[in-house]
């Protein structure tokens, strides 16, 4: 199959080919639940649709109250649902996602305020907990540079079922110039021409976890040259700190170690 040569696909798309393609093998619901929890990460923006704060003021003010729904809305410091104990003994345990929102005055917030219930988002997926958004998130669009970056960061191998026209003409550009580098190098004084960079991805055999993900794009951001600590505590301690310094969820040794085993430079 031809790769496919738009410059922009949507999330449902590219769930679609992509399930087709990725190894270990990922459903279509699986794929599309990696990409909606990035986008509430901010990890990806799209180029299309409401911004994750748009939407998530719409969601509170559409779904505040429900009951049917894998998520609750918890507003400022209120505490959440809580257990109910039967005659028998037994409890009644609400397992819904806690949605935290900064207070019930939606025109009040903004992302920084937001971030814990963005976070929480980021651990639910639309046709579990809110499935009247599912088609939302499906037709959401991502741009070629985005996704591909994304995918770099994140330490999977970029998919082959998407090249963009004007990537393919850069490619053969480059390689045509390539061709006569050197000669043009030592006249100009411009050095030798550039290399792709490399970029610690999982190997084609693994499939990573969400902390595994985060481990590898910490890895990416502190070692952009791939030369690591080789002290285990040490890269350990850095990995920590950075994920700690973005406000990501905090990760074990053991999570990391994990992470290592399933990845390469390449």
């Amino acid at each position: 199959m031809s790769p496919i040569a738009k410059s922009t696909r949507s999330f449902g798309d590219i769930a679609e080919y992509w399930s087709r393609e990725i190894y270990p093998r990922a459903s279509w619901d699986e794929i599309l639940r990696e990409l909606e929890s990035a986008w509430w990460l901010g990890e990806l923006r799209g180029s299309s649709g409401p911004t994750r704060l748009q939407r998530l003021r719409n969601m509170f003010t559409s779904m505040r109250h429900r009951d049917d729904l894998g998520i609750v809305f918890i507003v400022g410091d209120c505490a959440g649902p809580q257990s109910v104990e039967l005659p028998d003994g037994s409890l009644i345990v609400d397992l819904r996602h806690q949605i935290r929102v900064p207070s019930g005055n939606t025109e009040s917030w903004d992302e920084a305020a937001c971030r814990d219930a963005f976070h929480a988002l980021a651990k639910t997926c639309s046709k579990e907990s809110y499935p009247e958004l599912t088609v939302g998130f499906t037709l959401t669009e991502l741009s070629y540079e985005e996704f591909s970056t994304w995918c770099t960061k994140g330490g999977f191998f970029i998919p082959t079922f998407w090249k963009p026209g004007d990537q393919t003409h850069r490619h053969h550009a480059g390689a045509a110039s390539s061709a006569g580098s050197d000669n043009e190098a030592a006249h100009l004084g411009s050095g030798a021409p550039q290399k792709e960079t490399k970029a610690w991805r999982a190997k084609p055999s693994e499939r990573l976890t969400a902390s595994e993900i985060a481990v590898v794009k910490a890895m990416n951001e502190i070692w952009p040259d791939g030369r690591l600590d080789h002290k285990a505590k040490a890269r350990n301690e850095r990995i920590r700190s950075h994920l700690k310094i973005a406000k990501q969820e905090p990760v074990s040794p053991r999570t990391i170690q994990r992470a290592l085993k399933k990845i390469h430079l390449r």
